[in-house]
């Protein structure tokens, strides 16, 4: 895709926003789409268990044309395609094209595995994230065995090709004291780099999570990197936010009467113009409410009316989880948050750290 095209297909999301805000009216205009249950991993700390999930209720090629054209219909203007492993769908080419038909702005997540084969299919999106925790030993531990090296050969694949890449770290007992590692590491292959924080709420991510010390500890170190110049994707309100995280970690989401006195929540964006819709059709606010919240099926009832339910059932009003509250602040359109993502876009764009 050209360098206009992309920057054109970025900057008009804060400026719909805009007018949204002043003619105070919910769309859809960000969704994440997970398209696929299957996924050849079986990292212990999957949000949805993916792994143990049947690729045999994943959607058919129609299906997600259908809800594709549902959500253009209501107003989406970009797309985080996930998974599952998204490159396990044989038609995700197909669907890419699709979405930037209607001249959206697409992610792709991806495990890396896959992407070397698929590179040519998934070429139009306007950016890619892999997925890698850790110095070898330490991500392999999350992630399973020989996944480090999978992880690498995809990144270095995106980079010949030119694709803007981000990279995503999750932090668990195994990879917090990798922080470093990896910004140098960013530095080194030339990728920008984004941070999730493992917070328990399965048995399966209780053996992984850290203490509060510990994600606190973490926190200041992204702080500290992110200070001396390395590519770190997250902002500053997003980290400072989780480093004054009033209660523990353990209590991740907050309602408005769960908020301590003094604390102000800043507007989720989820419950305005963001929300998430499940390989089974489910559409809820986020990942961290996937379990929790009385979702409605879009399968069933229709993009408008389970948008319009996650708009007036969500409750939550305040996280910790860093990539989450990126999107929040972004949607408060506060203007030095908004230069300061425009410089990082940017700088995505035209492949400079």
């Amino acid at each position: 895709m050209g360098v206009l095209r992309q920057i054109i297909s970025r900057a008009r999301i804060p400026v719909v926003l805009f007018f949204d805000k002043l003619m105070r009216r919910n769309l859809p205009r960000i969704v994440v789409l997970v398209v696929n249950n299957a996924c050849n991993f079986r990292c212990k700390y999957c949000f949805g268990s993916y792994h143990r999930r049947s690729a045999a209720g994943d959607f058919t090629t129609e299906e997600l044309k259908a809800i594709i054209d549902d959500l253009d219909n209501n107003g989406t203007l970009y797309a985080t395609v996930h998974g599952g492993e998204t490159l396990l769908r044989e038609d995700i080419g197909e669907i890419v094209r699709y979405m930037k038909e209607r001249g959206w702005c697409v992610n792709l997540i991806t495990n890396g595995t896959l992407l070397p084969q698929k590179i040519e299919e998934i070429r139009l999106v306007d950016g890619l994230c892999i997925s890698l925790d850790g110095r070898e030993e330490n991500n392999d531990r999350n992630r399973g065995q020989g996944s480090y090296r999978k992880a690498m050969r995809a990144i270095e694949v995106a980079k010949e090709q030119g694709m803007p890449l981000r990279v995503q770290s999750t932090l668990t007992r195994h990879t917090a004291g990798d922080i470093r590692y990896m910004a140098e590491l960013a530095e080194e292959r030339g990728f920008h780099l984004e941070f999730s924080i493992l917070f328990p709420s399965t048995p399966a991510m209780e053996e992984l999570s850290l203490s509060d010390a510990a994600i606190r500890d973490a926190i200041r170190e992204i702080i500290a990197v992110k200070r001396e110049g390395f590519p770190v994707f997250i902002s500053d309100e997003s980290l400072t936010l989780a480093l004054r995280w009033p209660v523990s970690f353990r209590t991740p989401t907050l309602t408005k009467d769960q908020v301590p006195a003094g604390v102000r929540p800043i507007p989720c964006g989820y419950t305005r113009h963001k929300f998430t819709i499940d390989a089974d059709g489910r559409a809820f606010p986020c990942f961290p409410l996937m379990d929790s919240f009385d979702a409605l099926n879009v399968k069933e009832v229709g993009v408008k009316r389970a948008f319009e339910h996650v708009v007036r059932d969500t409750r939550c009003v305040l996280c910790p989880f860093l990539t989450q509250n990126d999107w929040s602040f972004m949607m408060t359109l506060s203007p030095s948050f908004l230069l300061n993502q425009v410089r990082l876009h940017l700088k995505e764009v035209f492949h400079k750290l």
